[in-house]
């Protein structure tokens, strides 16, 4: 798989404030509409059944689709040179 973007695409540039906030998650709800979807995350700690929700992403079919493709697609050369 090609890696290197097309001559065709504008490269967008992202800019991560520097006063954002990391907030970290081991719990999610994944619920979705024929429109959209949507995640839920949460801290749960071991012993309580109750927890708040923190952070919601609401996105469409098409972008959770590519959301779910894409865990360890950049990582799999590094686990098996032989593709590099």
């Amino acid at each position: 798989m090609n890696s290197n973007p097309s001559p065709n695409r504008a490269r967008i540039q992202v800019e991560i404030p520097l006063s954002l906030r990391a907030v970290y998650s081991n719990f999610a709800v994944i619920s979705h509409t024929s429109a959209e979807f949507f995640i839920d995350f949460a801290q749960l700690l071991p012993g309580l059944t109750k927890s708040q929700v923190h952070t919601r992403m609401v996105m469409s079919p098409t972008h959770a689709k590519l959301l779910l493709r894409h865990p360890g697609r950049k990582h799999r050369p590094l686990r098996n040179p032989a593709w590099c």
